[in-house]
């Protein structure tokens, strides 16, 4: 089992997108497919742990918040985020915390946090 988190991300949406465009142009299978994603979400799953450490600050109303099995999401507006004196704002935020050790978790079956991440709504 994987986590397919990073999927929902603009790189992941990218890839499923010319995936997808393949399979319908039977270049490649299902299976294909598939496998490639899974590759995907393990990768960089691997490559985000490998990155700095930075100290973000960040200022926002808190609209609204669920905790499920250690994943935290938290929906904000009129956010101010600061990384490294770096400023940017936005009119929205979601933010998706997960527990540290999840990874472990994942690979060894205990949790299935990707049903919790799918049935939550998109922040629009």
């Amino acid at each position: 089992m994987s986590l397919t988190l990073y999927r929902q991300s603009s790189l992941g949406k990218t890839l499923s997108e010319v995936l997808e465009e393949l399979q319908k142009e039977d270049k490649i299978s299902n299976e294909m497919l598939s496998k490639t994603l899974e590759i995907f979400d393990r990768v960089i799953c691997e490559e985000i742990s490998k990155s700095k450490k930075q100290k973000a600050s960040i200022k926002a109303q808190v609209t609204s918040f669920k905790n499920c099995d250690d994943i935290w999401i938290f929906y904000g507006k009129n956010v101010s985020v600061t990384i490294e004196k770096t400023n940017m704002t936005s009119n929205k935020l979601k933010i998706i915390a997960c527990d540290k050790n999840m990874k472990e978790q994942l690979e060894q079956g205990k949790k299935n946090y990707v049903q919790l991440y799918n049935n939550t709504e998109e922040y629009s």
